[in-house]
Protein backbone atom coordinates (compact mmCIF):
# COMPACT_ATOMS: atom_id res chain seq x y z
CA UNK A 1 0.00 0.00 0.00
CA UNK A 2 1.16 3.48 -0.79
CA UNK A 3 1.72 5.69 2.19
CA UNK A 4 -0.58 8.66 2.37
CA UNK A 5 1.20 11.94 1.95
CA UNK A 6 1.05 14.00 5.10
CA UNK A 7 -0.09 17.58 4.77
CA UNK A 8 2.72 19.81 5.98
CA UNK A 9 2.22 23.29 7.35
CA UNK A 10 3.84 25.82 5.00
CA UNK A 11 6.71 27.89 6.36
CA UNK A 12 6.21 31.41 7.73
CA UNK A 13 7.79 32.88 4.59
CA UNK A 14 5.40 30.95 2.34
CA UNK A 15 2.39 32.18 4.35
CA UNK A 16 3.59 35.81 4.19
CA UNK A 17 4.23 35.61 0.43
CA UNK A 18 0.80 34.03 -0.07
CA UNK A 19 -0.87 36.87 1.88
CA UNK A 20 1.00 39.48 -0.18
CA UNK A 21 -0.13 37.87 -3.44
CA UNK A 22 -3.72 37.56 -2.17
CA UNK A 23 -3.81 41.24 -1.17
CA UNK A 24 -2.39 42.24 -4.57
CA UNK A 25 -5.14 40.25 -6.32
CA UNK A 26 -7.82 41.82 -4.10
CA UNK A 27 -6.51 45.27 -5.02
CA UNK A 28 -7.85 44.60 -8.56
CA UNK A 29 -11.25 43.53 -7.22
CA UNK A 30 -12.08 45.70 -4.21
CA UNK A 31 -12.49 49.47 -4.28
CA UNK A 32 -9.96 51.68 -2.52
CA UNK A 33 -10.55 53.56 0.69
CA UNK A 34 -8.95 56.36 2.69
CA UNK A 35 -9.29 58.53 5.79
CA UNK A 36 -9.04 62.27 6.15
CA UNK A 37 -5.99 63.25 8.18
CA UNK A 38 -5.44 65.86 10.88
CA UNK A 39 -2.37 67.12 8.99
CA UNK A 40 -1.97 65.60 5.51
CA UNK A 41 1.59 67.00 5.29
CA UNK A 42 2.85 65.46 8.56
CA UNK A 43 5.52 62.74 8.52
CA UNK A 44 3.22 60.54 10.61
CA UNK A 45 -0.35 60.78 9.39
CA UNK A 46 -3.04 60.82 12.06
CA UNK A 47 -6.43 59.73 10.69
CA UNK A 48 -9.67 61.34 11.79
CA UNK A 49 -12.16 58.82 13.16
CA UNK A 50 -15.34 58.37 11.11
CA UNK A 51 -13.93 59.90 7.91
CA UNK A 52 -13.32 56.69 5.98
CA UNK A 53 -14.58 56.94 2.40
CA UNK A 54 -14.37 54.98 -0.83
CA UNK A 55 -11.74 56.09 -3.35
CA UNK A 56 -10.47 54.87 -6.68
CA UNK A 57 -8.70 51.53 -6.42
CA UNK A 58 -4.95 51.25 -6.83
CA UNK A 59 -4.23 47.82 -8.39
CA UNK A 60 -0.84 46.33 -7.47
CA UNK A 61 1.29 44.45 -10.00
CA UNK A 62 4.25 42.07 -9.93
CA UNK A 63 6.72 44.83 -9.07
CA UNK A 64 4.72 45.84 -6.00
CA UNK A 65 4.58 42.23 -4.86
CA UNK A 66 8.36 41.87 -5.13
CA UNK A 67 9.05 45.16 -3.33
CA UNK A 68 6.40 44.69 -0.64
CA UNK A 69 8.71 42.89 1.87
CA UNK A 70 11.46 45.50 1.38
CA UNK A 71 9.08 48.46 1.72
CA UNK A 72 7.40 46.88 4.75
CA UNK A 73 10.75 46.33 6.43
CA UNK A 74 11.85 49.92 5.80
CA UNK A 75 8.56 51.33 7.11
CA UNK A 76 8.86 49.41 10.40
CA UNK A 77 12.61 48.88 10.70
CA UNK A 78 12.74 50.22 14.28
CA UNK A 79 10.15 47.76 15.58
CA UNK A 80 11.56 44.86 13.56
CA UNK A 81 15.09 45.39 14.88
CA UNK A 82 13.82 45.82 18.43
CA UNK A 83 11.84 42.59 18.17
CA UNK A 84 14.81 40.74 16.67
CA UNK A 85 17.11 41.90 19.47
CA UNK A 86 14.67 41.00 22.27
CA UNK A 87 13.71 37.74 20.54
CA UNK A 88 17.37 36.84 20.11
CA UNK A 89 18.09 37.63 23.75
CA UNK A 90 15.17 35.47 24.88
CA UNK A 91 16.27 32.62 22.58
CA UNK A 92 19.82 32.72 23.98
CA UNK A 93 18.57 32.74 27.59
CA UNK A 94 16.24 29.80 26.93
CA UNK A 95 18.90 27.88 24.97
CA UNK A 96 21.57 28.26 27.64
CA UNK A 97 19.14 27.06 30.29
CA UNK A 98 19.70 30.14 32.46
CA UNK A 99 16.02 30.39 33.43
CA UNK A 100 15.83 26.63 34.10
CA UNK A 101 18.93 26.86 36.30
CA UNK A 102 17.55 29.83 38.23
CA UNK A 103 14.21 28.14 38.86
CA UNK A 104 15.95 24.88 39.79
CA UNK A 105 18.11 26.73 42.29
CA UNK A 106 15.04 28.41 43.78
CA UNK A 107 13.28 25.04 44.14
CA UNK A 108 16.27 23.51 45.93
CA UNK A 109 16.62 26.47 48.28
CA UNK A 110 12.94 26.34 49.22
CA UNK A 111 12.75 22.59 49.72
CA UNK A 112 10.30 22.02 52.55
CA UNK A 113 8.87 25.50 52.11
CA UNK A 114 7.19 24.92 48.74
CA UNK A 115 4.39 27.31 49.65
CA UNK A 116 6.84 30.19 49.06
CA UNK A 117 7.39 28.93 45.51
CA UNK A 118 3.98 30.22 44.49
CA UNK A 119 4.58 33.98 45.03
CA UNK A 120 8.28 33.84 44.05
CA UNK A 121 7.76 31.97 40.79
CA UNK A 122 4.67 33.97 39.85
CA UNK A 123 6.69 37.17 40.29
CA UNK A 124 9.48 35.73 38.11
CA UNK A 125 7.11 34.74 35.32
CA UNK A 126 5.20 38.02 35.62
CA UNK A 127 8.41 40.03 35.24
CA UNK A 128 9.39 37.97 32.19
CA UNK A 129 5.94 38.50 30.70
CA UNK A 130 5.99 42.24 31.33
CA UNK A 131 9.54 42.76 30.06
CA UNK A 132 9.92 40.23 27.23
CA UNK A 133 6.40 39.03 26.45
CA UNK A 134 7.23 35.47 27.52
CA UNK A 135 4.10 33.30 27.56
CA UNK A 136 4.21 30.46 25.03
CA UNK A 137 7.85 30.00 26.03
CA UNK A 138 6.71 28.89 29.50
CA UNK A 139 5.57 25.47 28.23
CA UNK A 140 8.92 23.73 28.99
CA UNK A 141 8.51 24.63 32.67
CA UNK A 142 5.34 22.57 33.07
CA UNK A 143 7.11 19.19 33.49
CA UNK A 144 9.64 20.85 35.82
CA UNK A 145 7.40 22.73 38.26
CA UNK A 146 4.12 20.80 38.31
CA UNK A 147 5.68 17.62 39.82
CA UNK A 148 7.25 19.75 42.60
CA UNK A 149 3.91 21.35 43.44
CA UNK A 150 2.11 17.98 43.25
CA UNK A 151 4.63 16.53 45.70
CA UNK A 152 3.94 19.47 48.03
CA UNK A 153 0.25 18.51 48.17
CA UNK A 154 -1.17 20.81 45.50
CA UNK A 155 -2.82 19.93 42.18
CA UNK A 156 -1.99 20.54 38.54
CA UNK A 157 -4.14 23.68 38.42
CA UNK A 158 -1.85 25.30 40.97
CA UNK A 159 1.15 24.60 38.73
CA UNK A 160 -0.75 25.85 35.71
CA UNK A 161 -1.73 29.02 37.55
CA UNK A 162 1.80 29.70 38.82
CA UNK A 163 3.32 29.41 35.36
CA UNK A 164 0.65 30.48 32.90
CA UNK A 165 -1.26 32.98 35.00
CA UNK A 166 1.98 34.47 36.25
CA UNK A 167 3.22 35.12 32.71
CA UNK A 168 -0.20 36.28 31.51
CA UNK A 169 -0.50 38.84 34.30
CA UNK A 170 2.83 40.31 33.26
CA UNK A 171 1.82 40.42 29.60
CA UNK A 172 -1.44 42.18 30.51
CA UNK A 173 0.52 45.06 32.02
CA UNK A 174 3.49 44.87 29.66
CA UNK A 175 6.21 47.44 30.19
CA UNK A 176 8.53 46.73 27.26
CA UNK A 177 6.89 43.75 25.54
CA UNK A 178 8.14 43.91 21.93
CA UNK A 179 5.32 41.70 20.67
CA UNK A 180 2.49 43.88 21.96
CA UNK A 181 3.43 47.25 23.41
CA UNK A 182 6.18 48.13 20.94
CA UNK A 183 4.18 47.18 17.85
CA UNK A 184 0.98 48.82 19.13
CA UNK A 185 2.88 52.00 20.05
CA UNK A 186 4.45 52.11 16.61
CA UNK A 187 1.09 51.96 14.84
CA UNK A 188 -0.46 54.43 17.27
CA UNK A 189 2.39 56.86 16.57
CA UNK A 190 3.37 57.17 20.23
CA UNK A 191 6.44 56.32 22.30
CA UNK A 192 6.69 52.94 24.02
CA UNK A 193 7.06 54.88 27.27
CA UNK A 194 3.66 56.58 26.94
CA UNK A 195 1.30 55.25 29.59
CA UNK A 196 4.03 53.27 31.37
CA UNK A 197 2.91 54.57 34.78
CA UNK A 198 -0.59 53.25 34.14
CA UNK A 199 0.83 49.85 33.18
CA UNK A 200 2.99 49.76 36.32
CA UNK A 201 -0.09 50.51 38.45
CA UNK A 202 -1.98 47.72 36.66
CA UNK A 203 0.90 45.30 37.36
CA UNK A 204 0.85 46.35 41.02
CA UNK A 205 -2.83 45.31 41.09
CA UNK A 206 -2.79 42.25 38.82
CA UNK A 207 0.21 40.41 40.28
CA UNK A 208 -0.75 40.53 44.00
CA UNK A 209 -4.36 39.66 43.10
CA UNK A 210 -3.19 36.65 41.06
CA UNK A 211 -0.84 35.49 43.81
CA UNK A 212 -3.49 35.80 46.53
CA UNK A 213 -6.05 33.94 44.41
CA UNK A 214 -3.60 31.12 43.61
CA UNK A 215 -2.33 30.79 47.18
CA UNK A 216 -5.87 30.66 48.61
CA UNK A 217 -6.84 27.90 46.17
CA UNK A 218 -3.56 26.04 46.77
CA UNK A 219 -3.97 26.09 50.54
CA UNK A 220 -7.57 24.88 50.21
CA UNK A 221 -6.42 21.95 48.08
CA UNK A 222 -3.50 21.11 50.40
CA UNK A 223 -5.82 20.93 53.43
CA UNK A 224 -8.55 19.00 51.61
CA UNK A 225 -7.56 17.38 48.26
CA UNK A 226 -11.22 16.73 47.49
CA UNK A 227 -11.66 20.48 47.03
CA UNK A 228 -9.46 20.33 43.93
CA UNK A 229 -11.28 21.15 40.70
CA UNK A 230 -9.40 18.26 39.05
CA UNK A 231 -9.68 15.80 41.96
CA UNK A 232 -11.15 13.09 39.71
CA UNK A 233 -7.97 13.19 37.62
CA UNK A 234 -5.54 13.46 40.53
CA UNK A 235 -4.03 9.96 40.30
CA UNK A 236 -3.79 10.09 36.52
CA UNK A 237 -2.07 13.47 36.67
CA UNK A 238 0.43 12.28 39.29
CA UNK A 239 1.37 9.25 37.22
CA UNK A 240 1.84 11.40 34.13
CA UNK A 241 3.92 14.16 35.70
CA UNK A 242 6.00 12.07 38.08
CA UNK A 243 6.91 9.81 35.17
CA UNK A 244 8.11 12.80 33.12
CA UNK A 245 9.70 14.68 36.03
CA UNK A 246 13.02 16.19 34.99
CA UNK A 247 14.22 17.20 38.47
Amino acid sequence: MKEKKKIKMPSSFAIIIGIIILVAILSWILPGGAYDYVDPTASKLQPIAGTFHITQSNPQGLGAIILAPVNGFMDSVDIILYTLVIGGFLAVVMKTGAIDAGIGHTIRKLKGREKLLIPILMCIFSFAGAAFGIEEETLPFFPVLIPVLLAAGYDTLVGLSVIKMGAALGVMGSIANPFAVAIASRFAGISIGDGILVRIVLLAIYIPAGIIFTMNYAEKVRKDPTKSLVYNQAEENKKFFFKGCRL
